[in-house]
C-alpha cells in the first residue's frame, strides 16, 4: 500500500512540472503552424525538450509497471543533460520563442532533479 502511495505522489508532483512545459512547446508549435500554412521546421532547439518529455513519459510508465531499475537512474541523468544542453541551445532561436524554450528547458531540468530526489 505506501508502494502505491509513493508512485501516486511522485507522480503527482512531477506532473505540475511536465505539464506546464509541453503546454508552452505546444504553444511554440501552435505559432509556428499559424505562420507557416506549409510543413512546419522546427529547430533543434524545440526538439530537445519533446524528447525529454517523451523521456519522463516513458518514466513515468515504468515506475507505474516497475519494468526497469536501470531506466529510473538513467532517465534523470540523460534529461539533466539533455535539458541543459536545450537550454544553450534555446538562446539560437527567434526571439518570440526563446524565452518559452528557455523557461520550459529549466521546467525540465527541475523535473529531472525532482526525478531523482523524490524517490530518495
Amino acid at each position: 500500500m505506501s508502494t502505491e502511495h509513493w508512485i501516486k505522489k511522485t507522480i503527482a508532483t512531477s506532473l505540475i512540472l511536465a505539464l506546464p512545459s509541453a503546454a508552452l512547446l505546444a504553444r511554440v508549435y501552435w505559432v509556428r503552424c499559424r505562420r507557416s500554412h506549409r510543413v512546419v521546421q522546427m529547430q533543434f532547439a524545440f526538439w530537445i525538450p519533446v524528447v525529454v518529455l517523451c523521456l519522463f513519459a516513458c518514466s513515468v510508465i515504468n515506475v507505474i509497471s516497475n519494468w526497469s531499475v536501470a531506466f529510473m537512474i538513467s532517465w534523470p541523468l540523460l534529461g539533466i543533460a539533455l535539458s541543459i544542453f536545450g537550454f544553450g541551445l534555446a538562446f539560437s532561436a527567434p526571439s518570440d520563442e526563446r524565452w518559452k524554450l528557455v523557461l520550459a528547458n529549466v521546467l525540465l531540468l527541475i523535473l529531472a532533479f525532482v526525478s531523482i530526489v523524490a524517490p530518495n
